[in-house]
């Protein structure tokens, strides 16, 4: 593995290349997932997205920080040929049944379904398994 960038550097240049809006696709999340991944509010992930905001190097950092490791998670996803596609978050799912996430997280200790941590990620599933996850909720 290669050494971290300088991740304030890192992220300013993700962030002025458009790579929050391309991560979001990619990983096919709402701005409200993506915000909750970043730790902050909708409406200011939005600001960070459309580039409408002056952001503080500690901003960067935290872009730079969430892009560099969910690349490498998207990257060891692939590596056992696995697409993103394929899965969705255990949080959209929660909101897809309407239970709280932290039932789910729960079920997925009891070991009534399987689910992949993708680290900074968080846990996701396998598209074809949520209706075997609304069996056990």
């Amino acid at each position: 593995m290669e050494p971290d960038p300088d991740i304030e550097a890192y992220g300013r240049r993700r962030w002025e290349e458009g790579d929050l809006l391309a991560m979001r696709t990619r990983l096919n999340l709402t701005r409200n997932a993506m915000a909750e991944f970043l730790g902050t509010s909708q409406a200011t992930y939005k600001t960070w997205e459309e580039g409408t905001v002056n952001m503080y190097a500690s901003t960067f950092q935290r872009i730079g920080r969430f892009l560099l490791h969910a690349e490498r998670q998207l990257e060891w996803l692939a590596s056992y040929d696995v697409s993103i596609d394929d899965l969705v978050p255990l949080h959209s799912v929660a909101g897809q049944l309407g239970v709280p996430h932290e039932v789910l997280i729960q079920r997925y200790r009891d070991k009534l379904f399987t689910a992949d941590d993708l680290g900074i990620l968080g846990l996701w599933v396998d598209k074809e398994d949520v209706a075997l996850i609304a069996e056990v909720v």
